[in-house]
């Protein structure tokens, strides 16, 4: 096509590694290559959370995957390590020297530190159109805009994790100098208009599900299907991070089982350094009533969702849900801690049911409600169903994603709703 573009994604990390920011990039890249776009990704090689002490490396460096080549760099390991030092340090330093911004990390604590990433970075803001930064604070979105560039537009896709709005100066200067900006949510997008440049183009374009994914039956075959007990199960499936509240979860599930000691637990994903067995050890939660997966197969996540009779995405904070949509594709209920980008996607008792992050006894009354309500649950399911069919798919997504990249010749522009 005549107006296809040459996009680069930097990412903090792609496929194989799992995480919703992977998806999210890895969803984009390949609908906007199937588009006609050359799309490349610039990357880490690591396979976990690059804060981990032992990420794991992918040994592929180069390499295309469904048509998009992907290119992965490795942050020293001497580096690496100052690094996630300094990090410690900063987090550690006592209440008096804390002040009220103790828990925002900069980008050059939060990394990577990858000199050939940087370089890489320096290359396409030359020879490419639109080069899309992702993931603040991590310098994989912080460089891109503050570097020199000939006619490259810089796209930021910032996805912030907020709880309480505030962002890292490096974060804030990085989302002055992009063109164009994409949030998630309309939270997101607020914080974007609080800190973009006068002419900065604010789009809102929020990630998907995949409903081509999601499996259609009962809870009761998916259990069979995966060989789970046969019992009502409540169910979180995504990272397996101290920010998703698996520790609020397994705490609410210890006073649930006061009253309902029938129900099963589910808690499933990918490791990423978070000791979930140790944790459910601290709640006092243990024996065959509670199924821990930490790996499985990419083909089972869909069963592993429909398995559940209820959802819970009782994180501390989001830049937007995936779990959510993914909940609403297979067509089960979802109870959400009520932060604000949560807030921003769902609609409280129409789609979903939200309770205060952090508080297991909220969580616990919000299960307890809809395990002994079953229209409840359906009536939630249904709604979220709809509004995946109707607006949260990655086709819609990818198409928004093509209309902006196509339009976009260099200039800054006014506010898009998109």
């Amino acid at each position: 096509m005549t107006d296809s573009r040459r996009i680069t994604f930097v990412a903090l990390a792609y496929a194989p590694s799992v995480g919703g920011s992977q998806l999210h990039v890895q969803r984009l890249a390949e609908g906007l290559a199937l588009a006609g776009h050359d799309v490349e990704v610039l990357t880490t090689d690591a396979v976990g959370s690059i804060g981990a002490r032992h990420p794991g490396r992918i040994e592929a460096t180069d390499e295309v995957i469904a048509g998009v080549r992907v290119r992965r760099h490795r942050t020293p390991e001497p580096l690496r390590r100052v690094q996630r030092a300094f990090r410690g340090a900063w987090l550690r330093r006592p209440p008096w020297a804390s002040g009220p911004r103790a828990h925002v990390v900069g980008p050059w604590l939060a990394g990577p530190l990858s000199p050939s990433l940087l370089a890489s970075i320096s290359v396409a803001l030359r020879e490419r159109d639109l080069v899309v930064a992702c993931s603040a604070p991590f310098v994989t979105f912080v460089a891109p805009p503050r570097w020199p560039r000939r006619g490259a537009i810089v796209v930021g896709m910032p996805l912030l994790h907020l709880t309480r709005s505030e962002v890292a100066l490096g974060v804030r200067r990085s989302l002055r100098r992009c063109d164009v900006l994409v949030a998630s949510t309309e939270h997101e997008r607020a914080v974007h208009r609080r800190y973009a440049g006068a002419t900065t183009a604010l789009h809102l374009i929020p990630p998907g599900a995949d409903l081509d994914e999601a499996a259609d039956c009962e809870p009761a075959e998916a259990r069979a299907r995966l060989g789970l007990p046969e019992r009502p199960t409540v169910g979180y499936v995504g990272r397996l991070a101290a920010y998703k509240g698996i520790d609020t979860l397994l705490a609410a599930v210890a006073q649930l089982w006061e009253t309902h000691p029938e129900v099963g637990v589910l808690v499933a994903g990918r490791p990423s350094g978070y000791d979930v067995a140790q944790a459910a050890s601290d709640a006092g939660i243990d024996g065959e009533r509670l199924v821990i997966r930490e790996s499985f197969p990419d083909e089972d996540r869909g069963s592993l969702l429909a398995a559940c009779d209820i959802l819970a995405v009782p994180s501390h904070e989001e830049s937007f849900g995936l779990g959510i949509a993914e909940g609403w594709a297979a067509r089960r209920a979802v109870v959400a801690s009520d932060i604000p980008a949560v807030r921003s996607l769902v609609r409280p008792g129409v789609d979903a049911q939200l309770v205060e992050p952090g508080d297991p006894l909220a969580l616990a009354s919000a299960l307890a409600a809809l395990i002994v309500d079953g229209g409840s649950r359906t009536r939630l399911a249904d709604a979220g169903r709809r509004r995946v069919e109707d607006e949260l798919r990655w086709s819609v997504a990818v198409d928004r994603w093509d209309a902006l990249v196509r339009s976009s010749t260099g200039g800054r522009s006014r506010e898009v709703v998109s």
